[in-house]
């Protein structure tokens, strides 16, 4: 946890964690798909919070949640393109590619819905409205 790893000079590390770990692990886990990886990256956005508040960085205490989110996106996305970047490394080390990776449930069932709102939009639309979109 956050408060083991610093010294503690006031309870706001404690506050930050308490605040918005639990937040930041399910945000991590849907960009990341990955349990393990999600807690890593919110205990790293929680240190990175924690500096910039020392540093001064973060002027508005309003802006705090805003800053911790963009944060905790900013790690996701650093995390990410380490992991591409350790799967191309195996590929060239194995000299085979790894499997492709699986599509997404969700963002394939999102897809089949939004088509099918499309085609029934479309097919309610007159013979001059189709036209114009061909």
């Amino acid at each position: 946890m956050l408060y083991l790893m610093r010294p503690v000079k006031d309870d706001r590390y404690n506050d930050l964690s308490a605040r918005f770990r639990g937040r930041l692990v399910v945000v991590a886990a849907r960009w990341l798909r990955n349990a393990a990886a999600a807690q890593d990256v919110a205990q790293e956005t929680l240190r990175r919070v924690g500096q910039a508040l020392d540093e001064g960085r973060v002027e508005h205490a309003d802006a705090l949640p805003s800053y911790a989110y963009e944060t905790a996106r900013r790690v996701c996305q650093e995390w990410a393109r380490r992991r591409g970047r350790e799967g191309r490394a195996l590929e060239r080390l194995a000299g085979e590619p790894t499997s492709p990776p699986v599509a997404d449930p969700l963002t394939a069932l999102v897809g089949e819905e939004r088509s099918g709102v499309v085609r029934s939009a479309l097919a309610r639309l007159g013979e001059a409205d189709r036209e114009i979109l061909r």
